[in-house]
């Protein structure tokens, strides 16, 4: 375990010698979430129109007031879908794009911006399938969850089966969340078990990373990172939710942000320990 906090405080310091990437890929997702996701904001605004409706949904969950919506504007359903799917495909390709210039900087040893746009356009392939690939594992994780909570026909939306409802919820979250640390594992490995100017058969990389989920080291570095993201998560919530400080809007905006920033500089941190963990295995030749 100490190896593991040892290359993970190694990773920490390559990763803050990569602090002028951090900020860039921070600037640009920032960028982009106002330039995507504010015209999304601003169609539900104009079609919802009534601010009391949104100020009660964000006091408290309403069916009933989303319901009436849906009837008054059913076209919003639509809409939304579209403008939502967009805002997904733009974050998938630039979480594709920015994980290739982080993982590429982490193999090569590389801190400068340059090396960034080259390495993002060089592992852009290799990342991407392996993007796709988990978002089908985890299509098919949710599916298996429809069909789980449909067992024994069972109506989501009946009221007498609420509390059962929620017993299946908690255990279905459980087991995901379970099931994200091992995907984790081979998802981060995999964008760094690779050569830079080698072999770059990504099947073969994903099934020789896979193995890894049995190997000890790698098990406490993969829940070692969704300790972390945990917390992340939990001080994300208590600022944009519980807000236990009574702090000002703009503030709360700082420390979200903080955040975000935060998780950009843990993730090259991530990417630099499996990388070394990697190259401590005597077989990561056949990993890479």
């Amino acid at each position: 375990m100490r190896t593991v906090f040892r290359y993970y405080l190694q990773a920490i310091s390559h990763a803050l010698k990569c602090w002028r990437i951090c900020v860039l890929a921070f600037c640009i997702q920032l960028a982009l979430g106002i330039l995507v996701v504010s015209p999304l904001v601003n169609y539900l605004n104009s079609i919802i129109g009534n601010r009391n409706s949104l100020n009660i949904i964000e006091q408290r969950f309403d069916f009933n007031i989303i319901m009436d919506m849906l009837h008054a504007e059913p076209s919003i359903i639509t809409i939304s879908i579209s403008l939502f799917m967009a805002v997904v495909i733009i974050r998938l390709v630039w979480q594709v794009f920015m994980c290739s210039g982080f993982s590429g900087c982490v193999i090569n040893d590389q801190t400068s911006l340059s090396n960034f746009f080259g390495n993002a356009v060089f592992y852009f392939r290799h990342n991407l399938l392996i993007s796709i690939l988990v978002l089908i594992f985890y299509t098919g994780m949710g599916l298996l969850a429809v069909w789980y909570f449909s067992l024994g026909g069972l109506n989501v939306l009946h009221i007498d089966n609420e509390l059962f409802l929620i017993q299946r919820a908690k255990s279905v979250i459980a087991a995901l969340l379970l099931l994200s640390i091992f995907v984790d594992l081979v998802r981060d490995s995999s964008r760094v078990a690779v050569k830079s100017d080698e072999d770059r058969n990504s099947f073969r990389i994903i099934f020789s990373c896979c193995k890894l989920i049995f190997k000890g080291r790698f098990l406490v570095l993969a829940i070692l990172n969704a300790l972390i993201f945990l917390v992340l998560i939990i001080s994300y919530l208590m600022i944009l939710k519980l807000n236990p400080l009574h702090i000002e809007d703009w503030i709360s905006f700082l420390l979200i942000q903080g955040i975000i920033l935060l998780s950009l500089f843990l993730k090259i941190s991530a990417f630099g320990a499996y990388r070394f963990l990697l190259s401590d295995q005597s077989n990561f030749s056949s990993v890479s």
